[in-house]
């Protein structure tokens, strides 16, 4: 296992859980059942911070293009109105 891998992570906390229930240690599960948790919850917060960022980097591409769209005089049409 390398570091990283949390697919591999996640499968040896859950083989660690099962051997825990099967020796009748509770606690031990819970705590193989907790680390699994936080396994997979480092792994939706790097999907959702990749999201969240491509989200906040399109709309600050949207809002500069926007502001010069007002700045540019190519864009304003004040000099075609009568």
């Amino acid at each position: 296992m390398q570091e990283g891998d949390y697919v591999s992570a996640t499968a040896l906390l859950s083989r660690g859980a099962d051997y825990a229930a099967a020796n009748r240690s509770e606690f031990t599960k819970i705590l193989f059942l907790l680390s699994k948790g936080m396994v997979r919850l480092i792994l939706s917060t790097h999907f959702i911070v990749f999201t969240s960022l491509t989200l906040i980097v399109f709309i600050c591409f949207f809002l500069l293009v926007s502001l010069l769209a007002i700045q540019l005089p190519c864009f304003n049409n004040s000099h075609f109105s009568s």
